[in-house]
């Protein structure tokens, strides 16, 4: 438990002489829950043009609780890819990502880069970090195909 010692000065003015609150940052999140797509899932990955470049097949999403300095969940996403060109040059298959709350509000949107994989590839991904989770909250976390 932490405590905090403050002095309040004339004019209503506030000045904390103490601050060890080490609760600040270890918030209890553990009841929050994600909810995911049904896995397979695949994900179609078009260029520039909309011409499907590869295809990747998402086979589970795992996530885990921080809370050790500052409240997160990380989020591993494990996959496979089943279709794609193999060129010579690096190049990156892109996923799209979204977290919605409770009430369908978008929290956070972001994207997932693999990359270099060729046809048959498998990947785990650990990329991906949100912060500022809410206790006793649910997420629902979508994977989508990457748009131009």
């Amino acid at each position: 438990m932490g405590q905090f010692f403050l002095t309040v000065y004339k004019n209503d003015t506030v000045c904390f002489d103490e601050v060890n609150c080490s609760a600040l940052y270890c918030l209890p999140i553990s009841d929050a829950e994600l909810i995911f797509d049904t896995f397979p899932l695949s994900i179609d990955v078009k260029g520039y043009d909309g011409s499907i470049e590869s295809t990747i097949q998402i086979e589970d999403v795992a996530y885990s609780f921080e809370k050790d300095y500052i409240p997160q969940v990380k989020i591993t996403v494990f996959g496979v890819k089943t279709y794609g060109r193999q060129d010579s040059m690096p190049n990156y298959d892109i996923i799209r990502y979204k977290l919605y709350d409770s009430g369908e509000y978008m929290v956070v949107s972001g994207s997932i880069y693999l990359d270099s994989l060729d046809q048959g590839d498998k990947f785990k991904d650990d990329s991906v970090v949100i912060y500022d989770i809410i206790p006793r909250e649910t997420y629902r976390f979508i994977l989508s195909e990457y748009d131009w």
